[in-house]
């Protein structure tokens, strides 16, 4: 056929100006590598014809040069005198084949790349042929491995010569065939066969760099993964043990879509390594990942529970997970519920105790506690675990509504003498101002349950109820309990504690008091603090300190009345009577809600009484103003009895009050009064100067 055109245009006397380019767009495999067709890039396929024939062209002559069929357009612009677009792919062939090029270097590279994405292909497939050899690859690196062969040795492309020198452990010339191959192109499969070699020589820094080279060209295929992987184990170096929990992560997503059985083997490496370095979040949320793609790969109800409950065993082996975790772990348990058979039954049962735990321990999840608390008690009534978990909630948050109060009435008819169900009747007796009443039931709780608030609350009633001492021992008690992450709580038992230590009185409790205080954080910036700090001092009998910090107080906070009582109590037992009524009135006017202050002007005004028997007229009437009553003005008895009787009645539970009232009644001949008082406080405690007044009667 060829022959015939030629002949034609030879007739037509056109053929020394026609240029004849005969060649093929693929070759033929014919069987060859026990394939057919042209969709592969074995020579039977890739080597065609290409040939030129025509006037300048010279005769006879055969290129030893790979060329490509994209070269033949600008060969063909060459011939017409028409320039070459820019970046136009191919380039002339006439450097080659022209009279007219002479001693003219042609341009072409002595490389040709080819690939073929056509269809019945199960993967793209790329070439790369450049002196005697030839490289083939395939578009996913997985399936079909590359090829490298030597042509000039090879030329029915029979022996892989990358992966034979591997094969047959000659890994120098391996690296020697993939760098060849690098001069020309940077491929990815190059540099996954210098990791595997450098890693057989024991090279592995330069398997890392090549691994990693790999992985930078294409990070989604698995082979330069895996590769860093097996060199990351087999080498103990740590910089690489550092890196391979990041290795593994990776080869878990991508097995993940290719590779169950190998997903799930590399899962559990990794948490090998998490449980190891006691990373329990990135645990927790690998095992959530393995989960999933169990329910994924449609795992039975018996088998996910178990999961979650290995998940859940995991994160709670070194003790109490937190944050992020914690909530991981209360999903575990959450779902450990949803697939837990018989319900209810042991496995349900535990998993809702182990969910209420986590919850307990998360404020945010309150509502979720509570639920979680309700549902486990109705399932299984005989239980005190959730009413238990639930009543504590109550306590801590200082919850006493009626429904708290329900729970803590339904704790105490399941289980009498329950601790947390006597905490709670007592707590809502403090909350409601029966001191006395809050007692009792709050020893007993704390006999059962140790509950550093209870003590607290327990250590504030015994002040309320003047019972100093036993006030410091519950705070002692408080403290000795506390975690010391509650630093809030501690805080207050301090300042209670310090509180109650002065009112004993005595230098030894001073002394104590004045060394807790050191121990307040930010004690010095707390006005109400450092004025107990002044009655410590009192108290040791080093007035002019304590008149000193009131003075201070009194300057930085001009209306607190704790700096005013101060001040006159240093006043008082300096004997300057006037200065300290003085004081004790501002304090009574700053503060006409507090017992303590009526009490201290009572307590001054009987002194006043005793010693100088004089009219007060001028303090009488401003007492009158505070205390809200209305009289003739009297005598200094009648004003101190009228200041102590407004101290019963802000504070009922003073015994000492309502004893120094009736003392005054007995000096100012009330008797049958004061009897009726002598005997209200005998009949609630063996009050010794009470029982001494009784006696005349």
């Amino acid at each position: 056929m060829l022959g015939e055109i030629i002949a034609s245009l030879k007739e037509m006397g056109v053929l020394n100006n026609t240029i004849v380019i005969f060649t093929a767009d693929h070759g033929e495999l014919a069987m060859d590598h026990r394939q057919f067709y042209k969709m592969s890039m074995f020579e039977g396929s890739v080597h065609i014809p290409l040939l030129f024939m025509g006037p300048d062209i010279k005769s006879g002559l055969l290129v030893d040069q790979h060329v490509s069929l994209v070269d033949i357009f600008p060969s063909i612009l060459n011939i017409a005198s028409i320039s070459s677009p820019a970046n136009l792919s191919g380039y002339s062939l006439l450097p080659f084949m022209s009279k007219s090029y002479v001693n003219v270097k042609s341009q072409h590279p002595d490389w040709i790349f080819s690939e073929y994405h056509g269809c019945n292909a199960n993967a793209s497939t790329y070439m790369l042929r450049t002196g005697k050899w030839k490289y083939i690859t395939y578009s996913d690196g997985q399936q079909v491995p590359p090829q490298l062969f030597d042509l000039s040795q090879d030329t029915e492309e029979l022996h892989n010569s990358a992966r034979d020198a591997i094969k047959n452990k000659e890994y120098k010339e391996a690296l020697k065939h993939c760098k060849d191959v690098l001069k020309v192109e940077n491929n990815y499969n190059a540099w996954v066969f210098i990791g595997l070699s450098a890693t057989e020589l024991e090279q592995p820094d330069q398997a890392q760099m090549a691994y990693k080279k790999a992985v930078e060209l294409d990070p989604e295929q698995l082979l330069a993964w895996q590769g860093l992987a097996n060199l990351y184990q087999k080498i103990d170096q740590w910089d690489f043990k550092v890196d391979l929990p990041s290795v593994y992560e990776k080869l878990v997503e991508l097995y993940s879509k290719t590779d169950r059985n190998k997903c799930y083997e590399t899962i559990n490496k990794l948490s090998e390594i998490y449980e190891s370095d006691k990373e329990y979040l990135k645990l927790a949320q690998l095992w959530t990942k393995h989960i999933q793609l169990k329910e994924e790969d449609g795992v039975d109800k018996k088998e996910t529970l178990q999961l979650w409950q290995q998940m859940s065993k995991l994160l709670t082996q070194d003790g109490e997970p937190k944050d992020e975790t914690l909530l991981h772990l209360v999903t575990a348990f959450e779902q450990a519920l949803v697939h837990a058979d018989p319900v209810p039954g042991e496995e349900h049962k535990a998993a809702s105790v182990e969910l209420i735990k986590c919850l307990s321990k998360m404020p945010q999840k309150r509502p979720r506690l509570k639920e979680a608390c309700e549902t486990m008690a109705s399932i299984y009534p005989s239980e005190r675990y959730p009413l238990e978990v639930l009543c504590l909630d109550y306590l801590t948050t200082g919850d006493f509504s009626e429904e708290a109060m329900g729970s803590f009435t339904l704790l105490q008819d399941k289980h009498p003498g329950s601790g947390l169900a006597q905490l709670g009747v007592g707590f809502k007796a403090f909350h409601d101002g029966k001191y006395k009443d809050a007692i009792i039931p709050l020893k007993q709780g704390l006999e059962k349950h140790c509950f550093s608030l209870g003590w607290f609350s327990l250590g504030q009633a015994q002040l309320k109820l003047h019972r100093y001492s036993d006030s410091v021992a519950s705070c002692s008690n408080g403290l000795a309990t506390c975690k010391p992450e509650d630093h809030e709580l501690m805080t207050k038992l301090l300042r209670l504690k310090v509180e109650a230590l002065v009112r004993c009185g005595g230098e030894a409790a001073a002394d104590d008091a004045l060394e807790i205080f050191s121990k307040v954080a930010h004690s010095e910036n707390d006005p109400a603090l450092v004025s107990l700090k002044g009655w410590a001092y009192l108290n040791k009998g080093q007035v002019e300190k304590a008149l000193k910090i009131s003075t201070d107080l009194l300057v930085t906070t001009p209306n607190l009345a704790d700096a005013l009582a101060l001040q006159g109590r240093a006043y008082f037992l300096q004997k300057q009577l006037d200065m300290a009524e003085k004081s004790f009135l501002e304090a009574a006017e700053k503060n006409p809600e507090s017992g303590e202050y009526h009490f201290l002007l009572g307590e001054l005004y009987w002194n006043m009484g005793v010693e100088t028997r004089i009219d007060r007229s001028k303090a009488h009437t401003l007492l009158l103003k505070l205390i809200g009553v209305c009289a003739t003005i009297g005598s200094v008895f009648t004003a101190a009895l009228k200041a102590f009787t407004k101290a019963q009645q802000l504070q009922p539970s003073s015994i000492y009050s309502l004893y120094q009232a009736a003392a005054i009644k007995q000096t100012l001949s009330k008797f049958k009064e004061a009897a009726a008082e002598y005997m209200q406080i005998t009949t609630q405690q063996d009050y010794v100067p009470a029982l001494k007044g009784n006696q005349y009667y």
